[in-house]
Formats: structure tokens, C-alpha cells, sequence
């Protein structure tokens, strides 16, 4: 299918820098909302779409079938499309951002309700706190297994079929009465989700080239930060008034509306060819991900995705040792801190859709890497030889998770550029090594750690120099300067 390239208006929200104070942390979820609000819509804003290259689509019975295209010069000779369609329905990017949602609700909902939950099947609470871990595997693993059947058997229908697969389970959680169960229920939504959250990458390549594809991605990153800041909120309130119970009922409720949105408003993104062309399903899923793990170009964007999202992955997991017992901040004011910083990956984002207009994705995205090793080798420096002082710290950590916003976009467009007739297989492989790289080193750093702040500061340096030397192999696959 061919590349389409989408131009934004000119008009762009100007974020106002948030006033950062340890009394300001009840006020950050409503400033989170209202910033990634506005990145959201400047997403959706974009009018002037006639003289841009889009892929042409006419909607039939919600099914996107590709049409024929005209042709003409772009000004640097070459050939360029030219069409008189609509764009894709502005519904897509809605329902993307609920189907995104999924994994950071699933997560943060019931981590407030952790030691209720072990109470009641009376174990300790590191017995229970597998089921995030096993929670994070199912979601790779479903990743790695969904993709080959999302080129296969269309987008919309394994999306729905993940959501039905985390229902089902989610279910099966509320009456259950064992530890064990809950756990393998957990790995079981993991699974469910992965396989229809794979599908987010997969519809955003079909329908964009890489530029506007870096803006969509980028917008839908951010609106995580809504669910990752109220969900652990929400969660407690509901934990509180109706038992732990009901976060799965929620998660339950959220999964019916999902799948209510997914099945009126989704298109099919991708043409499928008929039952008696398609090759089996296992040797289809071979040679995709063979076809995948050969692109060395194209697997530099994979590994810098996996490692500069585990370079954020190390401040979170380490956040509490650093703000409540490293500089003795209390609970409210760590929580504003930490709300500080997905402040700063919204930014970041607002400041990539403006970069998009001028320059390439690939160098937008290295020089983010740079900006962010560089945060992470001054934070090395800084404590270990003096004493940490706390506005240098915050201040270098929002750098490094800012920057973030100016990656994972970027690099994740880059990469689906090359692989237009298995997107969905390359992003099951992006999302699954992403996840498995995260969530090892984040295990290695509770594991390695020594009570300092250097422990910390040295995980991060590693991660970004390892991300940035990923990108120095990656080549984009086109020249979009």
C-alpha cells in the first residue's frame, strides 16, 4: 500500500509551563487532562488535506477498501497521489486512545488495592504483586501472538477478540477465591490485552506515512498519562466505597464500552486476501518475523524504543525511594512530582508535533536520545560527586522524561515504514521487546540496588546510551526531508 503523508494546520495550542510546588499535587491530574486535551486536538485539527498524499479509502459496510489513485508531480520529480477523498474518519483516533488505555487501567486501577487483595486470600503482598509481572508477560507475549493473526485476519476483529479475551478473564477474576488463580487470571488478561493492543501501531501505520503517523503515536503516548495518573485515584476510591473487587468491575464496564466502540466506529484498515490465497498461519507468522528480525535498519528503532522507555521505567520504579526516602518528601507531594514528569512527556509531545512540520522524524528522534543521555550522564555526575541536591534531580529527571515524547512516536513510525504488508507483526515485535526489555531492567535494578541514588543514575545512563547507540544503526527507510 502506498505511503500518504497528512499536514496539520498551522494553528497549535502553546502548552503553559506548570508551576511545580509540593502543594500543587492534588491540581496535577486536571493539568495533565487539560495539556494532553489539547495535544489531542491539535492532532484532529488538521484541514487542509487536499494537497497533501493520503491513502484514498471509501467506507463500505465499516470496511476501508483502497481505490484507485491519480497522479502528479510534487515539484522535485517525482510522481505524487492526488485525490478528492475524505480522510480517515476522525472517530479512529478516539477509539485508539481507548484501546491504548486498556493496558495503563489494567495496571493502575488495582495497584492501591494490592495488600486488600493479599489480606483476603491470605498471603503476603510480594505473593500478590507476581500478578503484575505475570501481567506484563501475557501482554508480550499476547503482542508477539496476535500480530501474525492482526495481518491475517484484519485489525478490527483481533482487536475485538483481545477485548473479549480480558473480559472473559477479568470475569473469571471477580468470584475468584485462591491466590493462584487470581495470578494465572492476570496472566490471562495480559494475554488479552496484548492481543488487541497490538493492533494500535498496526491501524496508525495503515492509515498514515510515517511524519503524520509520528504525530498520531505521539498524541496517544501522552493521553496515556490520563489513566496513569487518575487510575491508582480511582482505584483506591473504588476499593474503598465497594471492595477491591470492584476494579475489576470497572476494568469489566470499561472493556464493554471498548468493545462497543471498536465494533461501530473501527474500520478495517487492511485488505485481506481470500480464504484460498492465504498461506497457513503458523508459516505466515514464520515468515513475518523473519521477514522482521532481518531489517537490521529497521530493528535500531525497536531497541531504542525498548531502551529509552526503560530509561523512564528505572524513575518510576525507583520513585519512591528517591522522592519519600532519598529527599523525605511525603506521599502527596511525591505524587505531584511524579505527575511532574508525565507533565513533561505531554510537553514533549506538544513540542514534536511542532518539530514534525520542519524535520524528519529519525532526527528528531536522535536528538532527543542525545538530550536524554546527556540528562542521564548529568544526573550520574551530579550524585556521585557531590551531594544530590533536589531541584537539580527533578530537574533532570522531567529532561529525561520529556524527551520521551520526542521519541517514541518518531521511532515507532520509523520502524512500521518498512514492513507496509505486516505492519501487524511489526508492531507485536516493537511492543513485545519493549515491554521485555522494561520490565527486565526495572527487575534488575530492585534486584542491584544499594540504597543510593547512583544505583539509579547509572541504571538510567545505561539505558540511554544503549538507546542512543540503537538509533545510531537504525536508518529510515525514506527521505522525508
Amino acid at each position: 500500500m502506498p505511503g500518504c503523508r497528512l499536514r496539520m494546520s498551522e494553528t497549535i495550542v502553546e502548552p503553559q509551563r506548570p508551576v511545580l510546588s509540593t502543594s500543587t499535587g492534588a491540581s496535577m491530574p486536571t493539568a495533565i487532562f487539560a495539556v494532553s486535551s489539547a495535544c489531542f486536538a491539535r492532532l484532529l485539527s488538521h484541514r487542509d488535506v487536499a494537497a497533501c498524499q493520503y491513502r484514498e479509502y471509501k467506507t463500505e459496510h465499516n470496511e476501508i477498501i483502497v481505490t484507485g489513485r491519480s497522479m502528479r508531480n510534487d515539484g522535485r520529480g517525482r510522481a505524487a497521489a492526488t485525490t478528492n477523498a475524505s480522510p480517515p474518519p476522525r472517530t479512529v483516533p478516539a477509539v485508539l486512545v481507548m484501546l491504548t488505555m486498556l493496558v495503563p487501567l489494567a495496571i493502575n486501577l488495582y495497584l492501591p488495592v494490592l495488600p486488600e487483595i493479599a489480606a483476603v486470600f491470605g498471603v503476603g503482598v510480594p505473593r500478590i504483586q507476581i500478578s503484575l509481572g505475570v501481567f506484563l508477560l501475557g501482554l508480550a507475549a499476547g503482542q508477539f501472538g496476535g500480530a501474525p493473526i492482526a495481518d491475517r485476519y484484519g485489525r478490527r476483529a483481533t482487536a475485538l477478540s483481545g477485548t473479549a479475551i480480558f473480559a472473559a478473564a477479568t470475569v473469571g477474576i471477580l468470584p475468584t477465591a485462591s491466590a493462584d488463580q487470581f495470578i494465572a487470571l492476570r496472566a490471562v488478561q495480559g494475554v488479552g490485552a496484548g492481543v488487541a493492543f497490538v493492533n494500535v501501531g498496526a491501524v496508525v501505520g495503515d492509515l498514515f506515512d510515517h511524519q503524520a503517523g509520528a504525530r498520531m503515536l505521539s498524541a496517544i503516548s501522552a493521553m496515556q498519562a490520563i489513566p496513569r495518573l487518575l487510575g491508582p485515584a480511582c482505584g483506591a476510591a473504588l476499593a474503598m466505597a465497594l471492595g477491591w473487587r470492584s476494579t475489576f468491575q470497572a476494568l469489566l464496564l470499561y472493556c464493554v464500552v471498548l468493545g462497543c466502540a471498536l465494533w461501530f466506529w473501527l474500520p478495517e484498515t487492511v485488505t485481506r486476501p481470500a480464504a484460498s490465497q492465504r498461506p497457513p498461519l503458523v508459516r505466515s507468522a514464520i515468515q513475518g518475523y523473519r521477514q522482521v528480525f532481518s531489517r537490521a535498519p529497521a530493528l535500531g528503532y525497536v531497541f531504542c524504543l525498548g531502551f529509552s522507555t526503560a530509561c523512564l521505567l528505572v524513575y518510576v520504579n525507583d520513585g519512591a525511594f528517591i522522592y519519600t526516602v532519598w529527599f523525605g518528601l511525603s506521599p502527596g507531594q511525591f505524587s505531584g512530582f511524579l505527575a511532574a514528569n508525565v507533565v513533561a512527556l505531554v510537553l514533549g509531545t506538544l513540542l514534536n508535533f511542532r518539530l514534525l512540520r520542519k524535520h524528519a522524524a529519525h532526527r528528531i528522534a536522535w536528538g532527543a536520545c542525545a538530550v536524554q543521555c546527556l540528562a542521564a550522564f548529568a544526573l550520574l555526575a551530579h550524585v556521585t560527586l557531590m551531594a544530590p541536591a533536589f531541584p537539580v534531580v527533578v530537574a533532570l529527571l522531567m529532561v529525561s522524561s520529556g524527551v520521551l515524547g520526542l521519541i517514541v512516536g518518531n521511532a515507532a513510525a520509523c520502524f512500521l515504514t518498512y514492513f507496509p504488508g505486516i505492519r501487524g507483526t511489526a508492531s507485536g515485535v516493537a511492543g513485545s521487546l519493549q515491554f521485555l526489555l522494561g520490565g527486565a531492567i526495572g527487575t534488575g535494578l530492585s534486584v542491584a540496588h544499594t540504597g543510593t541514588l547512583a544505583t539509579t543514575a547509572i541504571a538510567s545512563s545505561l539505558c540511554a546510551s544503549l538507546a542512543l547507540l540503537s538509533l545510531v544503526r537504525a536508518r529510515p527507510l525514506l527521505d522525508f526531508e
